[in-house]
């Protein structure tokens, strides 16, 4: 009472708890403040009145605007300098949506060479707006590029010449290119979502192939080509050759296929197989013609040759000079006669009589056709060599008669020098190719493929004896061993005479 302190009065509060909630409140700021610095995508935070209270750096980084030149803007404001007319309405109309509280789609834009997914969720609980951009130009550059290469894709499968089209695993047309509708006989708004068998497409002859085919493309194999002959919507019928394999578009199983249209070809092949059928039947008539023919001749021209011959040897001198030159005329022409017709024999029989080709030692072959030629070449003077002749697959018979008609003209065919001849065979494409090469008084270029031509001389018989048959026999029994036969020559040059024919198995194997 008289003023003098008695005491004191004193109260405390524990906020330990309050002080620990701060500091977490603390720490959370700090790490959202780190996420927000350090996320890939630009975030902006706008007031409720719609001003600009903060970015972070991959907003700056993404647009290319500083913090400093947009904080504190309007949207509006920013969105006017950032875009073109057209955009900034559209970013303008989602903005007062925003306002409103409305939640939108992300928006894309274009900015700077660069197009920018902005997305604006609905407001904070304090009506502030919080947004992200991203930088989606490389997506939306690949998805351009995707388009292109679809409609690069779409245009090379409608202008494809073969028919390109889609089956689900039920065998629906899924799609179709214009081939495709030719091959149906149908548009394709007319077969797409109906199967092959609804369209009436393939034949019943024709459906266990096809569902063998199905069943392959489901457990995963390519399949073809196969050959099936189909029926048109329009009533044609199309011989097509078919693959098909099973692929995934979008997420869907489905089968894609494609046929080629060969009905011309198979008409094509089916008349060439009618030819050649014929013209095998009738090489056979021709050759069993000429073998009766020649055949047939042989008895009365024998009868003619050995009376003219009688002829000569009890009336030569006793009658006049002009009789003998007669009767001469008349030997030396039945002469002739019986060559031509031996030599006929010899060229029909080379079709007729020949043996299936094995392998053949055409060193051993080329060793009696020399001795056969020994009085030729002696006669001659003629030097003939060789180097090491292969085994091939031949008729050696035939082998032996090629052989000999071409060392035989090469030792006749000679200018004033002695003949020499050189054989010689090298490999070549899975073939031997022999060389008769000479000196002689060779053959020019235009006569290169009348020469092998049957009864064709290129010399009077003056001149050269024979019946113009040899080289005709020589291709002849070439092509008869799947060959050919050539020639390399200049008039006065020499000649090299050139065949192939096939390696033994062996050989090909090593190959």
């Amino acid at each position: 009472a008289d003023g003098n302190v008695v005491g004191t009065l004193s109260s405390g509060e524990d906020i330990t708890e309050r002080r620990q909630a701060e500091k977490e409140l603390q720490t959370s700021r700090e790490r959202l403040q780190t996420i927000f610095n350090a996320v890939g995508e630009g975030i902006f935070h706008l007031s409720a009145a719609g001003r600009v209270l903060e970015v972070n750096p991959a907003f700056e980084r993404i647009t290319g605007l500083a913090r400093s030149e947009v904080i504190g803007q309007t949207a509006a404001r920013l969105v006017a300098r950032m875009l073109d007319l057209r955009q900034v309405r559209g970013m303008l109309r989602n903005v007062s949506r925003v306002l409103r509280g409305e939640e939108l789609e992300p928006l894309e834009v274009e900015f700077r060479e660069k197009v920018l997914e902005v997305s604006v969720p609905a407001r904070n609980q304090d009506r502030s707006i919080t947004g992200v951009i991203r930088d989606v130009t490389e997506r939306h550059r690949a998805a351009a590029e995707l388009r292109k290469s679809e409609e690069r894709f779409r245009a090379l499968f409608e202008l494809a010449p073969d028919a390109y089209y889609v089956l689900d695993t039920q065998g629906r047309f899924v799609d179709g290119n214009k081939a495709a509708e030719a091959m149906v006989g149908a548009r394709r708004e007319n077969f797409i979502g109906k199967s092959v068998l609804e369209v009436g497409l393939v034949p019943k002859q024709e459906l266990g192939k096809a569902g063998a085919a199905v069943a392959q493309n489901v457990l995963g194999l390519e399949v073809g080509p196969l050959e099936l002959v189909l029926n048109r919507s329009d009533g044609g019928r199309v011989v097509v050759e078919a693959r098909s394999q099973p692929v995934t578009i979008d997420g869907r199983r489905c089968f894609l296929g494609v046929a080629r249209d060969v009905t011309e070809r198979k008409r094509a092949e089916e008349a060439m197989a009618k030819l050649t059928e014929e013209l095998k039947r009738s090489n056979a008539e021709l050759e069993q013609f000429a073998y009766v023919a020649s055949h047939d001749l042989q008895e009365p021209l024998r009868m003619v040759g050995s009376y003219t011959q009688l002829l000569a040897r009890r009336y030569k001198g006793k009658l006049d000079a002009d009789a003998d030159e007669f009767i001469a005329y008349a030997v030396d022409g039945v002469t002739r006669m019986q060559r031509l017709i031996n030599d006929l024999l010899t060229y029909s029989r080379v079709g007729s009589r020949g043996k299936p080709p094995v392998p053949t030692d055409a060193e051993e072959v080329f060793g009696r056709v020399l001795r056969n030629l020994t009085p030729a070449i002696e006669e001659a003077g003629a030097v003939v060599t060789h180097d090491r002749l292969p085994t091939v697959m031949a008729d050696e018979v035939q082998l032996g008669q090629l052989l000999q008609n071409l060392v035989g003209n090469a030792i006749k065919y000679h200018g004033d020098e002695p003949p020499r001849v050189h054989v010689r065979a090298e490999r070549s494409n899975g073939a031997w190719m022999f060389s008769v090469k000479d000196n002689g008084i060779g053959i020019a270029p235009q006569y290169h493929e009348r020469v092998f031509q049957i009864f064709q001389r290129l010399h009077t018989r003056k001149e050269y004896e024979g019946t113009g048959i040899g080289l005709a026999v020589c291709r002849k029994i070439v092509e008869r061993h799947h060959g050919r036969i050539w020639i390399e020559s200049d008039e006065g040059a020499g000649a090299d005479f050139r065949f192939t024919l096939p390696a033994t198995q062996e050989e090909v194997q090593d190959d």
